[in-house]
């Protein structure tokens, strides 16, 4: 790391010289080069919290650049950056970051890079001391996120209100609860936290937490795309604090792949990995999956098809598995596909009345539609009850049925993340017929930035995870 300076949007408001780690064998520290700026300005810079840290990384390549991942240290305690945003310039990269979590009054900030070797933090030298004097009252580690709480009254009159339970995060693209009150936040870059429930109830960062791990053999196939893709708790978890997770790797010929694994919790941490599926192609440009553990107990697992375009009886791709929590096929089967023919399953969830699957399928790139699949005891693979097809552009990345009495007027409606859309789809479904859309509508249109989750919580409210926050939805005045 060469140089380190605060941005205000584009204004390069102070350049403070430094030497930092930046490369898979980060230099030791070196002392200031004759010449140098002043590496602390008298009384240091005046910040709202709302400015971007920036620096020159160097790096041979963007591929070795996707390697390392950046710190600060706040008056000498450690955060791991987040927003992190880089473009080439030169022979190095053009880097920046939101600002991390600050308390009014002075503080002194230093940056680091490091990287993962087989799981050991290899970190490099810190940056040169930049001096900050926080005058604002955004003190949050998400400045740039929405306001912390909003309301909406929907078209049957229902109160609800919106609230950012968690900060401190960067790409949430998975949310789950164990029933001894913790909550797994799995971010798309591979890493995965865990933290008493209780912690967020009235908000809460995860900026300062160590993680419970990161997932050093995940590949992004872009910024915004694949990457961990979802998790889920094993249904006895208290007993055998069992976690899953669907995330995307480099294969053998470096095409994009999906790996299932599970892992176990100890003191909150992961580790003893088990590879339950390997070697599946995904899909190069926007890989998309989803699991979780249905009604039946059953572990059900969707992928895409590998952007083939079509389903082939001899591969994984474009179908739902469901199988046994070890991964073996239950006695009941012929073999562990459930349902076929899906082109870009973006999520699922099971009614809570009738207990059928429901899972959102991008057929092109212009069409969604809902696959409803009944469960049960009869042998899977039967034909799907109904496809419904979505509104155009509503892009579903995720759906979760509202269950409960939270919001006793939305029980029993899906409601889907738009992800480009940035907002909530609420589906009104037919109590006696629930694959009849009786109408549908737009919730909080006005979420900052990508959705990329949504699931119930055990609260009966339903929680959605941006590239910012996680996000609490209820009744209002309900918390």
């Amino acid at each position: 790391m060469d140089v380190m300076r605060l941005w205000r949007g584009l204004l390069l408001v102070c350049i403070v010289s430094a030497a930092c780690g930046g490369s898979p064998n980060p230099p030791p520290k070196e002392d200031p080069k004759p010449g140098s700026p002043d590496p602390a300005p008298s009384g240091g810079e005046r910040i709202t919290g709302s400015e971007r840290l920036g620096w020159n990384q160097s790096a041979s390549s963007a591929d070795e650049l996707s390697r390392f991942r950046f710190a600060a240290y706040v008056d000498g305690s450690r955060v791991d950056l987040t927003g992190v945003e880089c473009s080439p310039s030169g022979g190095s990269f053009q880097c920046s970051s939101r600002m991390p979590a600050m308390t009014p009054g002075s503080h002194t900030l230093e940056l680091s890079s490091y990287y993962l070797d087989n799981g050991a933090m290899i970190e490099g030298a810190r940056s040169a001391p930049l001096r900050v004097t926080m005058t604002g009252s955004i003190t949050s580690a998400d400045p740039d996120n929405r306001a912390a709480t909003s309301q909406q009254t929907t078209a049957d009159g229902a109160q609800l209100r919106l609230d950012a339970v968690i900060t401190g995060v960067e790409s949430v693209t998975s949310i789950a609860f164990s029933e001894d009150g913790f909550v797994f936040v799995g971010e798309r870059g591979g890493r995965i936290f865990v933290a008493p429930i209780h912690e967020f109830r009235m908000g809460g960062s995860l900026a300062s937490r160590t993680p419970a791990i990161e997932l050093a053999d995940v590949q992004l196939a872009s910024p915004d795309a694949g990457g961990l893709l979802d998790i889920a708790l094993d249904p006895a978890f208290v007993r055998t604090r069992i976690v899953y997770a669907l995330y995307t790797v480099a294969g053998r010929d470096e095409r994009t792949q999906f790996r299932v694994a599970r892992f176990r919790e100890v003191g909150g941490r992961l580790g003893e990995r088990a590879v339950l599926f390997d070697d599946q192609p995904a899909s190069p440009e926007r890989p998309s999956g989803a699991i979780g553990f249905g009604p039946d107990g059953k572990f059900y697992a969707a992928f895409d098809d590998g952007g083939n375009g079509a389903s082939r009886a001899s591969s994984y791709g474009g179908k739902v598995l469901r199988l046994n929590a070890d991964g073996t096929t239950p006695r009941e089967q012929s073999g562990p596909v459930f349902a076929g023919d899906y082109r870009s399953p973006r999520g699922f969830d099971w009614h809570p009345g009738s207990g059928a699957l429901w899972v959102a399928d991008a057929i092109s790139a212009d069409a969604q539609m809902l696959r409803v699949n009944d469960t049960g005891p009869r042998l899977p693979r039967t034909p799907a009850r109904a496809n419904i097809q979505l509104p155009a552009g509503t892009d579903a990345v995720s759906i979760a049925f509202s269950r409960g009495t939270e919001m006793p007027a939305l029980e029993g409606d899906l409601v889907i993340a738009s992800g480009r859309g940035q907002y909530l789809l609420r589906l009104r479904l037919d109590k006696r017929e629930p694959t009849r859309i009786i109408s549908t509508e737009r919730l909080f249109p006005d979420v900052t930035g990508p959705l990329n989750t949504i699931i119930a919580g055990p609260d009966g409210a339903l929680y959605v995870g941006t590239d910012r926050a996680v996000l609490r939805i209820g009744s209002s005045g309900a918390r």
